[in-house]
């Protein structure tokens, strides 16, 4: 019994136990930081997965092969600006409250149209059922996790050849749009 309590009173078990918990404190926090290394790594995953339906695919340059990925951004030197908070296309496919567009490049882009989602036509209030396949739009809106854009403004463009409807007043007209 003696022997024990001056075992237990004694400084090496004072030691000892401090450096115990020191390296349980030490494990705890590398565990955490395990787990925000592997969420990022699931992020980035699936950013990845992603990539090529937000940003689209780089431009072919002779004798360099083909510029996607991280190059693909670099689009914005030759005055091609990347598109993940809008697109400008046609309407390839409706399943509202998402539509599917393609831009110049044949890029297609999934946007979710949301209840405060504003739809216009002209500079008339016009709502998702108004939106038909083939319209020319311009969309602006903010990016989604699952790589789609979640709409906050959908403009339908006018075709070449339709009337652009204006506002009444006592010297209204009608705008034909013609193709310069």
């Amino acid at each position: 019994m003696e022997k024990l309590e001056q075992i237990v009173k004694s400084k090496t078990l004072a030691r000892v136990l401090l450096g115990l918990g020191l390296l349980i404190v030490a494990l705890v926090i590398f565990r955490a930081g395990e787990a925000v290394g592997i969420r990022r790594g699931f992020f980035g995953c699936s950013f990845e997965g992603n990539y090529e339906r937000v940003f689209g695919r780089g431009q072919r340059l002779p004798g360099r092969g083909e510029w996607g990925g991280v190059m693909g951004m670099m689009n914005t030197f030759r005055g091609e600006f990347t598109n993940s908070h809008g697109t400008i296309g046609s309407v390839i496919k409706i399943n509202l409250p998402t539509i599917v567009i393609a831009d110049k490049d044949g890029t297609e882009k999934i946007v979710t149209i949301k209840d405060r989602t504003i739809v216009r036509y002209g500079r008339d209030n016009v709502g998702p059922s108004d939106i038909k396949m083939g319209d020319s739009v311009v969309i602006m809106g903010v990016p989604g996790d699952d790589a789609s854009i979640n709409a906050t403004l959908i403009r339908i463009m006018p075709s070449v050849g339709q009337d652009i409807p204006v506002q009444a007043s006592s010297s209204a007209t009608v705008v034909p749009v013609t193709n310069k």
